[in-house]
Formats: structure tokens, sequence, C-alpha cells
């Protein structure tokens, strides 16, 4: 799949027309200045990280929680770390960054940025990867684990799509694929539920995914990159936000319980 634009995204919404009036040019360019920014702060951990043991390279996650997430999200969401369990008691290892939905509940363990979830209060799962071409497998194994539980009840013979009842998924890479051909096939297909929502190359500026609910988004470049990456996780968060999350039903898990 190609595009001749920098950025790119297909929707079943229609654009009404409205003020044509020419943006302030300004404006604007604070507008894209915030956002290479962004990918700048991004790139800068990555170098100082690189080379260095694992809890060093840990650091990336931190930079990612902390100058990508925890930045444009408002005041009532919670980013951090951790395990999340469904109410049927499938669990997940080790998750390197999750946004809670406000009014959430999860349990601190250790420390209060590692914590246990539970994956009806979850807006969004990440898998966050120095090097995609290395680690690529690993992300997406990791994906599936996320992708297998199940955020709501699910009454036999109901039927319903599967973005209403998975948590939305993200990998995000500092190195990786240098084009939006090779992401593609290397990532993303839309026949497999199991497959990531959407998938960041920080280094390559580029990103493609589809946010829960339908809308695809396609970004080249390092403006138009985070961008679309935000945007998609957004439209991810507001659409599983439709759905009341029901905690007391995880008193499944107590029953037999020691």
């Amino acid at each position: 799949m190609t595009t001749n634009t920098s950025m790119k995204k297909t929707t079943n919404r229609q654009v009404s027309g409205g003020d044509s009036g020419v943006p302030n040019a300004s404006t604007v360019n604070l507008f894209r200045r915030k956002l290479e920014s962004i990918h700048s702060n991004l790139m800068e951990s990555h170098r100082d990280s690189s080379g260095y043991s694992s809890p060093i390279v840990g650091a990336e996650r931190e930079a990612v929680n902390k100058k990508l997430l925890s930045v444009i999200l408002p005041p009532g969401y919670r980013v951090g770390s951790g395990s999340i369990t469904d109410a049927e008691g499938r669990e997940t290892g080790q998750i390197d960054a999750v946004i809670e939905q406000p009014f959430s509940l999860s349990f601190p363990v250790v420390s209060d940025t590692n914590r246990l979830y539970l994956a009806d209060t979850v807006g969004a799962a990440f898998e966050i990867k120095s090097n995609l071409d290395v680690q690529g497998k690993d992300a997406l194994n990791k994906i599936r684990e996320i992708r297998r539980l199940r955020q709501h009840h699910i009454a036999d013979g109901m039927v319903i799509k599967y973005d209403r009842h998975m948590i939305p998924s993200f990998i995000i890479g500092f190195k990786g694929p240098k084009t939006i051909e090779s992401l593609e096939e290397k990532f993303i297909d839309p026949l497999d539920a199991l497959a990531p929502n959407g998938v960041f190359v920080i280094e390559s500026a580029l990103f493609y995914g589809r946010a829960a609910g339908g809308d695809w988004f396609m970004a080249q470049g390092k403006a138009e990159s985070v961008l679309g990456f935000l945007s998609c996780v957004i439209e991810s968060m507001r659409f599983g936000a439709q759905t009341k999350p029901d905690v007391f039903r995880y008193a499944s898990l107590l029953k037999g319980a020691v």
C-alpha cells in the first residue's frame, strides 16, 4: 500500500465544509514544533541508552511513558506498567505501558507505577522495543497475549465486534522498518484479530494502524507520525469508553481462593 501524502487517514465519516479561512502560520508552526519536539525527545532518550545494559535500556520505556503518553493525556488518566488480568483468569506477563481509563481499579505491585490491572478498566496497552527488526517477533507475541484477554462479559449466543471486548494494543519501536510497505508486511494484518492495532517506528518516523472502531491511520514524517499514533490511540480509547466496565464480575476470581 502506498501514498503520496505525508499523512493519510481512511474513514467512513464524512467531513463537511466549514470556515475556509487560511490557518494562522504561527499556530501551524507551533503545533508542528510541539509534535517534532516529542519526537526529538524520544530519540534523544534512545541515543542516551544505546549500548547499555538492560536496566538502562529500560529507561526507554520510561521515556515513552513520560515524554509521549503522559504528556498528552488529560488529568484522570494514569500511565504505568505491570500485568493485566481478565475476569476469566487469563493474565499477561509484564506489559511495558498501560493507560487506565478514569475511575479505574488497579493494584500497586512493589511500586505505584508497577500495577496489576483489570482488563475492563484498561484504555490501551503498549509493547516498547529498541529495535523491531530484531525484537519484532517478541513484540507481536506479547501483543497476542494482551489481545486474548476479554474486557467485557459476552453472554452465550451474543455476537459483537471484537473491538468491543479486546484491549487496544500498540507496538512502539525506536528502530525498525524504514518504509510503510515493510511495516505493513511485517506487522499489519486486518484479518487477524490478535494483531496490533498499530505500530509506531520512531526513528523511521512511521505510523500505521487501525483504531478500535474502524478508522485507519497512515503517517510519515516526524510530526505526522506522532500525530497519527496519538490520534489512533485516542480514538481507540474513546471507542472503548463507550462500554461501562463491570469490576464486580471479577468476584469470580475469588471463588476457591485461599
